[in-house]
């Protein structure tokens, strides 16, 4: 192991020593599956866990050295293992919630490794999971991040994880992907996660590991939208999520750290990426993580199936869509691949009316005139916010995190600005940037399925994207800001 944490490049010698590593934990797995389990239980447990800690020692050095489908056959052959390793009697389900809160390093890295492969590749999970999602429970992963989590590893809260199987587990329900409390109530929870802060005295890395588990976080929102809700990346609240995802990658200074721990929020969310220039820094991105740039290895082979996914959706012409039973093999990767991953949605206005609920003029030839008065009463209330907004628009400076500030006060300011000032100013910016990218953004998308679907609405309507010049100047320059970090 020495050996391949001094140096991620794997030489041909490396590359031999792993391959018969995986040869040899791979026949002890097959020994021991082929043994009949034990009248003692936790004898067999025991058993299981040792063997399962070798699979999983392997897997980590193939994730770095091996294919995609490597690796994936790697954690269907220790599925078995793990299964005997849980504490569950065979035949019940696993309550996820135990394992992630288990002491066992083991069992909480494999279900890390099946539920984030599921995600990634659109595959099911090797076991059906029992998720009992709350608040509470929520809390009490963070009180134990620190001592049990795995973010250490991954670079993805515990929290997160679980998350993502709740969302899996209610792809299942039928009605759940339009049950608009439901969703509201999968937002909050994303929303509330708490992180736990990093205790290094380095403001580089407190700020990257902060930008790392905020793009977690909304790649968990662009999963929630395209997958749940079967949104494609043309989906208002994708383009909205999308593009604070990406404002926070290029605000990211690139290197070793973050890039090692953002590629794979990167792979998640970046089938919502519609413009080329979002797609070349994805790409770029990934690529400059040593273990990601060998052909042939699991990360390099992520970024081919994130390009056949984007190649796919131009060559048809239309956005790309999350399709998590898609059975299709890539050309590219050789293994089955998802059309899209899932994207995000920035939570809207809340006196803003959803926009699925405007039918298409084939579908509804004639519009009742009530609901067409509300839609544009409603755009001409969001067009008069958008003005108030821009014409606060010209106070606005650069977002610097709040922790820059308070280390900077910690390290005593030389012009003597006090914490509370710089703390308060901050705050407004950044409150009324988040209100003037909503509104925008969500003003645009209605105008636009308005102009496209209802053509006698045209002169009730706001001009289009491009009209308000100051604003998408305001927008450019933030979009283009890198925080130094």
């Amino acid at each position: 192991m020495k050996i391949f944490s001094n140096n991620p490049s794997v030489s041909s010698t490396g590359m031999a020593l792993i391959t018969n590593l995986a040869a040899k934990v791979r026949e002890e797995v097959q020994t021991f599956m082929a043994t009949p389990l034990s009248p003692v239980l936790a004898l067999d447990r025991q058993i299981a866990m040792r063997t399962l800690d070798n699979s999983l020692e392997v897997m980590t050095l193939q994730i770095n050295a091996c294919s995609m489908a490597t690796c994936i056959q790697s954690v269907e052959d220790a599925a078995p293992v793990f299964r005997r390793a849980c504490p569950e009697p065979l035949g019940q389900p696993i309550n996820l919630a135990n394992i992630l809160l288990d002491p066992s390093v083991n069992l909480r890295h494999f279900v890390s490794l099946d539920i984030m492969g599921s995600v990634a590749s659109g595959r099911l999970t090797h076991f059906r999971y029992e998720v009992t999602y709350s608040a509470e429970l929520c809390d009490r992963m963070f009180q134990l991040q620190e001592n049990y989590g795995l973010q250490w590893l991954h670079g993805l809260p515990d929290q997160f994880i679980m998350i993502f199987a709740w969302i899996n587990s209610l792809y299942e329900t039928q009605g759940a992907g339009v049950n608009i409390e439901l969703i509201n109530r999968i937002e909050t929870e994303v929303d509330r996660v708490k992180i736990v802060t990093s205790s290094s005295g380095d403001p580089s890395l407190k700020i990257a590991r902060t930008a790392v588990h905020e793009c977690w976080r909304m790649a968990v929102l662009i999963y929630l939208y395209m997958v749940l809700c079967g949104a494609d990346a043309s989906d208002c609240r994708v383009v909205s999520t999308m593009k604070r995802f990406m404002r926070l990658v290029k605000g990211t200074k690139p290197g070793r750290i973050p890039d090692t721990y953002m590629a794979n929020p990167m792979i998640v969310a970046g089938v919502a990426a519609c413009k080329d220039r979002d797609r070349d820094i994805i790409r770029q991105r990934i690529l400059s993580v040593p273990e990601c740039a060998t052909p042939g290895t699991a990360g390099h082979d992520a970024v081919l199936q994130l390009q056949d996914v984007w190649a796919r959706a131009n060559g048809e012409g239309r956005a790309a869509v999350a399709m998590p039973s898609l059975t299709n093999a890539s050309p590219t990767v050789g293994i089955e691949s998802p059309d899209s991953m899932p994207p995000t949605p920035m939570p809207l206005p809340a006196n803003a009316p959803p926009l699925h609920q405007v039918q298409p003029a084939s579908a509804t030839p004639e519009l009742p005139a009530g609901l067409v008065g509300a839609r544009v009463k409603a755009s001409d209330q969001l067009v008069e916010h958008l003005g108030e907004l821009e014409r606060l628009s010209s106070k606005l400076d650069m977002n610097v995190p709040l922790d820059v500030f308070r280390d900077i006060d910690q390290n005593k300011n030389p012009n003597n600005i006090t914490k509370n000032l710089i703390d308060d100013t901050a705050a407004e910016n950044q409150w009324i940037n988040g209100r003037l990218h909503a509104i925008e953004t969500y003003r645009d998308m209605l105008g636009e399925a308005l102009r496209e679907h209802f053509p006698a609405l045209q002169p009730h309507l706001p001009p289009p994207p491009g009209a308000n010049g100051k604003l998408d100047a305001v927008v450019e320059e933030e979009e283009g800001m890198i925080v130094d970090s």
